[in-house]
Parts: structure tokens; C-alpha cells; sequence
């Protein structure tokens, strides 16, 4: 694709790599007048929406272990407290911070955890409201992989703007993060589970309301529906590969394809405040927008981390597209022979499972062997220096960045184009009867999958092996419900928490839920929420089948 620009993708990292592009910060502000004015320049039509959104960023903090000379550098977890006086408590040191322990195992293991600061290896949010639930003082998350770098992380329980109740989750306590060297440092003097020496974390984090400006350019179609580009603008420190690179390659999408006809329109966002606001620009978009992404929008694709050093390998995440229509794209524009296709995880602004988008797509980039999962960072193309002061411009190798921006103009060029989109309905059942199956070998029997088992058999007579729609009214009114239920748990206003639980979340609930392992009381209240969620599943699936019988006659 000749017509891509090099000069245009460097500029705007050369821009970038100079602000420090904090969620609601001035810097933040520049970059979205930056975006603006190249668009404005190249006679685009664009706009800026501005909201208020509630951030955590996280300053400076230190770890001190009674009898370690050292004072260890730490940094704190955004949405964890504010402490800069220092919370002093005895250590617990959790051998058990992965582990799936029963109930009452759980319990007694962390019976000794109360009052205490943890310390171990894990600092998901589910986890961090586990110990909230058991009374701790204190977490000292550990990294694991060997770079000699702090990273930026966050525990917020909350996706995007926080209401009254769920509000009250964030934690009451502080989170800091230490490196893989520090770990090596401390743990021998510990004993698992014992609480023979005290620490004090003191943490620094700057919380508030502010201002956030979403730039958003609009490239109209022949028809009315169209597809989202989205890609967040804010970072940690000058976060050049997380995420100007993905800034940069969205911007020349825009470029591009300015100079085409296009079937359906697109928009393409740049997201604020995605890591001290966690989604809340995105978020605040989809609520605001809510009738128009519902009645209008197909296909939703984000873009973060192209272009990295060593990132070779190109995959997706994705719900509802055709394997094929990924892999035939990636080797036309790359030539790569095999494509990893992964099913939609939560992250990265997938802000939008609320209306009814049908196709829903995340790039992934993958370092090459032998640097594959070697450092534990899920951003940057796996490369060790994600969410880290060290994400700076020599990070970025610009082949690369060429060759990813390619492949997302196709991507965006296929949805935008092809008369039928590939959705892929008989995948997505497949994926559903799989994680069914396996949901009910590891929960107890007197959970009653009968009624889901039912409602996907419908489901799959009435999808009879389909692998696209008729029309985007259908594709929208089946494959955004399909893509609704099988990727969040709550209704189409609301948006789930950011625990990371596998497709189905709404059933995954009772996954480890056995009668005798629990205390009568609280297994009747799992019982009754499982109840509740297949109700949700069999009243979605019967409005799917409805809207593909409504269009029987015209099956693609």
C-alpha cells in the first residue's frame, strides 16, 4: 500500500515521545490538539467531546522490612489509598495468591492475614478485593519476570466512572509494586503464612475529577452503519509504544482512508484516561452514545502497541469474526502463515459490549522466540519495558509499525466494505457449548445447565453453519446480542467489573462452586444468582433465534 506515509507515522511519534500523556493532564490536552489539527489539515471531519472523569495516579512509594537496611522503591497501584504517612503492619506472605482454595481452606488461610500487609506474587483485582474482604493492612505485589524495571498497574475493581454503590469497592488500602530483584531480596527472610517481621508501604497517588477531552473523526459511508476505531492516547510516563505507536497508526487509518468511498462510515476515537481512569473515556463515549453505537455501529476494533521492537508475530482477539477472513488478511498484507486467534478478553477499552456490536476485534503482538512470555507484559509486544518510564522511542522499530498500520487499513477496509459481514455465528456457539461443558466439570451438580443446553440447540438450528448475516440489521439484532452474552454478565447499560473470568462470565460464577464445600446460606446465594444469569442466557438466545427466523428467507 503505497499510499501509507512513513513521514506521517514518525511525525506523530515524534510529537508524542515529548508528552507525558497522564490521563486529564495538560500533556494529554496537547496530544488531543495535535490529533485535531492533522485532521483539520487533511480536511476531515472531526470533533471533540469532553467529560469529567474520576483518576488515580500513582506518584511514588517505598517498602521498609524490619531488619533490611534498604528502603525499597516501589510504585503504587492506581485506585489503591493514598498513604504517605505509611501504614506499618506485621507481613503475611501468601504462597496460596494464585491458587483456587476451597472455601473453607481459603478461610482458614487467610484468617492470618488479617490485620497484616501480604505480600506475594499477585495483585488482580479480584484478588486485591479478596484480601479487602479479609481485612488487610497492606499489599506488596511482587513482579515475576527478571527486568529491572517498576511498572505501572492498576486495582481498580471498576470499569470506568464509578456509581454510589460500586463506588464504595475501590480499596481501602495500599498496593505498591516491587521489582523481580526485590523479591529475590525479601522473600528468603519470610516464612509462608507467618507473620514474623513488620513492614511499613508508604504510597503516593494523586486522585480526582478532571477533565477529558475524546477527539473522534467521522468518515462517512455510502449507508449509515459504520465501524469504530478505537485506541487510547493517554500513558504511563511518555509511553511510546503504549500506546503513541497505536495513536500514530490510527491516525494515518484516518488519512487513508479520507481518500476512499466506503460502503459503511468510520469513526475512528482516541481514548483518554484508559490506564489512571480505567476506560473511563470509553466508557463515558458508549454511555453518551448509547442509541447510535446500538442502532448504527458493526464492528468496534482497537489498536494498542503496534510497531514494537521485536514484536514480530501479529495475532487477534476477537468475538464473531471468521477465523479465515483474520488469517487471509494477515498473510495477504504480511505474509505470515499462521495467525493466533484468541476469544475477547476484558481490557484495552473493549468498553462496548452494550450495544449491540456484532464484531468486536483487539490486535495482539507477540515477541519472537526466544523473548515469547519472557518478561510477564501484557502490553508493548510483550517487551519488558511496558507500563514503565523505559517506554521510549527506541522502542519502536518503524518496519514494523508500517507493516501493522497495513494490516489495520485492510481490517478496517474489509468491515467497512464487504456487503455481508463475516460474522462468524456457528464459532461463537461452538465457543459457548465448549465453555459450558467445561463450567459444569468443575461446579457441582445441583447447578442446572438444562435450560442453556436447550436454548443453544435452538440456537444452533436457527444458525444452521452460517458464517455471516444478511444485513447489518440482523448481524446487529443477532450477532451484537451473541457477542453481548457470551463476553459480559450484566445488562446493556451497565458494565461488569474488570475481573478477568473467561467467556460466559455470567455463568462462569458458579465455576468451584460445590453445596457441601459451603456454609448453607451462601450456596443458595450462589444458586440464586446462577438462576438469574440462565434466565438472562435463555431470554437472549430466544431473541436471537427470533431475529434469524425473522430473516429465514435470505440466509447468507
Amino acid at each position: 500500500m503505497e499510499e501509507l506515509s512513513r513521514e506521517c507515522l514518525m511525525e506523530t511519534l515524534d510529537v508524542f515521545s515529548r508528552l507525558k500523556r497522564i490521563g486529564g493532564s495538560e500533556d494529554e490536552h496537547r496530544a488531543c490538539g495535535y490529533l485535531i489539527k492533522k485532521l483539520q489539515e487533511w480536511g476531515i471531519p472531526c470533533r471533540v467531546y469532553e467529560c469529567d472523569g474520576y483518576v488515580s495516579t500513582p506518584i511514588e512509594a517505598s517498602v521498609t522490612v524490619e531488619g533490611m537496611e534498604q528502603t525499597f522503591a516501589a510504585l503504587p497501584r492506581s485506585f489503591s489509598a493514598h498513604c504517605p504517612d505509611g501504614v506499618t503492619a506485621p507481613l503475611f506472605y501468601d504462597v496460596h495468591a494464585h491458587d483456587q482454595l476451597k472455601p473453607r481452606q481459603e478461610q482458614d488461610w487467610y484468617a492470618g492475614a488479617r490485620g497484616c500487609i501480604v505480600i506475594g506474587d499477585n495483585f488482580y483485582e479480584d484478588y486485591v478485593q479478596k484480601l479487602r474482604g479479609y481485612g488487610v493492612k497492606g499489599l506488596i505485589h511482587l513482579w515475576t519476570s527478571e527486568e529491572p524495571v517498576l511498572h505501572y498497574e492498576t486495582v481498580s475493581p471498576v470499569w470506568g466512572t464509578a456509581e454510589p454503590e460500586n463506588g464504595k469497592t475501590y480499596p481501602d488500602f495500599p498496593v505498591v509494586g516491587l521489582r523481580s530483584c526485590d523479591r529475590d531480596a525479601i522473600l528468603p527472610l519470610l516464612t509462608p503464612g507467618a507473620c514474623s517481621r513488620t513492614a511499613t508501604v508508604r504510597s503516593v497517588l494523586q486522585c480526582g475529577c478532571v477533565r477529558l477531552q475524546i477527539p473522534v473523526a467521522e468518515l462517512a459511508g455510502e449507508t449509515p452503519e459504520y465501524v469504530l476505531v478505537g485506541s487510547h492516547y493517554d500513558s504511563w510516563d511518555y509511553g511510546v509504544t503504549d500506546n503513541a505507536t497505536g495513536n500514530a497508526a490510527v491516525l494515518e487509518l484516518a488519512r487513508v482512508l479520507s481518500q476512499k468511498q466506503l460502503r459503511r462510515g468510520v469513526k475512528i476515537a482516541w481514548w483518554p484516561a484508559h490506564s489512571n481512569g480505567r476506560y473511563a473515556g470509553s466508557t463515558w463515549y458508549c454511555d453518551e452514545q448509547f442509541e447510535d453505537l446500538d442502532a448504527r455501529c458493526v464492528a468496534l476494533v482497537n489498536m494498542d502497541s503496534p510497531g514494537c521492537m521485536g514484536a514480530q508475530e501479529i495475532g487477534f482477539s476477537t468475538s464473531g469474526v471468521a477465523g479465515d477472513t483474520l488469517g487471509d488478511i494477515l498473510r495477504r498484507c504480511t505474509g505470515q502463515a499462521e495467525v493466533v486467534i484468541r476469544p475477547l478478553g476484558r481490557g484495552s477499552d473493549l468498553s462496548f459490549f452494550g450495544p449491540r456490536i456484532p464484531i468486536q476485534v483487539s490486535f495482539d503482538f507477540y515477541q519472537a522466540p526466544p523473548n515469547r512470555g519472557r518478561w510477564h507484559c501484557a502490553g508493548s509486544g510483550g517487551g519488558w519495558w511496558w507500563h514503565s518510564v523505559e517506554d521510549t522511542m527506541d522502542k519502536v522499530d518503524p518496519q514494523l509499525l508500517m507493516r501493522d498500520t497495513r494490516v489495520l487499513v485492510e481490517l478496517v477496509k474489509e468491515f467497512a466494505d464487504e456487503a455481508h459481514l463475516p460474522f462468524d455465528a456457528a464459532g461463537c456457539l461452538a465457543q459457548m457449548r465448549d465453555t459450558v461443558a467445561d463450567i459444569r466439570t468443575h461446579c457441582g451438580d445441583d447447578f442446572d445447565f438444562a435450560p442453556v443446553e436447550q436454548a443453544l440447540e435452538e440456537l444452533d438450528k436457527a444458525c444452521a453453519g452460517r458464517i455471516c448475516f444478511s444485513s447489518d440489521r440482523q448481524a446487529k439484532e443477532a450477532g451484537g446480542r451473541l457477542t453481548r452474552l457470551l463476553c459480559s454478565a450484566c445488562d446493556e447499560y451497565h458494565f461488569d467489573n474488570t475481573f478477568a473470568v473467561g467467556l460466559l462470565p455470567g455463568l462462569q460464577l458458579v465455576r468451584g462452586k460445590h453445596r457441601n464445600d459451603l456454609p448453607p446460606q451462601e450456596f443458595l446465594y450462589w444458586r440464586t444468582a446462577f438462576r438469574r444469569q440462565v434466565n438472562r442466557f435463555v431470554s437472549e438466545c430466544t431473541s436471537i433465534v427470533q431475529a434469524l427466523n425473522s430473516d429465514a428467507d435470505s440466509v447468507v
